[in-house]
Order: C-alpha cells, then structure tokens, then sequence
C-alpha cells in the first residue's frame, strides 16, 4: 500500500491529503507560502466574518487561541467548526504517519458476534418436540445488540421478543459451536 502522509506533497491529492500536519507541538495548515498554525488560520477567518471575540478574549498565546476557538464551538460558531475539524484531522494523519513510518497497517475493525438464547427454544412440527435453542449472529453492518437483534426480528420473526442475549461462553456450553 503507497503511504498517504508526505511532508512535500507534490499534487493536488497529497496537499488534500496533508493539508494538515503537526509542527512544533500544534496543527499547522498549508496556507500560503510557509503554511500557519490553525489558531491563526482560524482567527483570520474569524476577523474575516467581523467577529471581535479574539481581540475581547486575549488570545495572545496558542494555548489561549485555541481555548477560544474550542469554547466557540459550542457558541455554534462555524469558524471554531472549522478548527475542531482540522484539529481532528491533523490527529488522524498523525496516528497514520505513525502507523506509515512503523510500516504496519492499522488495527482491521473487529468483526462483531452476538450471542443469544431462544426463549422457550424452537418448536418442530414434524415430532412436535421443542429443541433448546441459541443464535449466533454476525455481519456487515451488524455492530451493536440492537442490530443484531433488528437483524433477527426481520429475518426471522419467529424469533421476535424471545432473544436473551448471552456470553460466548454460554453459547458454547449450552448449544455448541456448529461450525
């Protein structure tokens, strides 16, 4: 896989691609010449839009730059938007370069099983028995008990409103693993 982060991107996508990046412990975005930290690319835009919140705050250090910015967020002010968006953004491409510089791949997403019991088990009209039974369920899309259990009311209603969830353990102890 070709590596994503470039300190000297040379087109258009590796610009997009690191528009963000870390220097000297805070975000700088590529801007100009040299680029800015985005405390100050973000006070520009604020002044831009006419806001004096900066200049009423004493933002004169980074620190209290970005603690304005950060409490304008909740303000809904679409600068302080923009500056926790490029915040998260230069996180992310740090965390990748870390994985790019080691050469490894990231974590892949754990792929997500949900066990449950079958309240009152499963009922076979041929001997008119009725079976304990247990539902293993896992796939695309199925990431949390809710889905799991949306997934098992549609695709099979018999089971609707009798699901218990339970442990692996459980599972395997009562009904087996019949893979």
């Amino acid at each position: 896989m070709n590596k994503l982060v470039t300190d000297d991107p040379k087109n258009n996508f590796e610009v997009a691609m690191n528009m963000v990046y870390g220097k000297d412990g805070w975000h700088h975005i590529r801007h100009g010449e040299e680029g800015m930290p985005t405390v100050d690319f973000c006070l520009m835009l604020c002044k831009e839009r006419g806001c004096t919140t900066p200049d009423n705050y004493g933002a004169d250090t980074n620190e209290r730059k970005d603690e304005m910015l950060c409490d304008c967020v909740f303000e809904n002010c679409p600068v302080a938007t923009v500056y926790a968006a490029l915040t998260a953004f230069g996180h992310v491409r740090g965390r990748l370069k870390m994985y790019e510089d080691a050469d490894m791949m990231p974590p892949q997403a754990e792929k997500k099983v949900f066990y449950f019991a079958v309240a009152d088990g499963c009922y076979d009209p041929e001997t008119g028995e009725t079976d304990d039974a247990g539902l293993k369920i896992s796939g695309e899309g199925i990431l949390t008990t809710e889905d799991a259990v949306r997934f098992a009311v549609k695709e099979l209603p018999c089971y609707a409103e009798r699901l218990r969830q339970i442990t692996e353990e459980e599972y395997l102890r009562d009904f087996g693993d019949d893979e």
